[in-house]
């Protein structure tokens, strides 16, 4: 029995970032920002 990849009817991931501080993660992954250390 193999496993579809996708489910029928689904056609798009949604990503969620949940974070304290947002709008730094953000600024990060767009490359405004230095790295920071996120656990501590």
């Amino acid at each position: 029995m193999s496993v579809k990849a996708i489910p029928e009817g689904c056609t798009t991931v949604t990503p969620w970032i949940i974070s304290r501080e947002t709008a730094a993660v953000i600024d990060y992954i767009e490359g405004r920002s230095a790295p920071r250390n996120w656990a501590g």
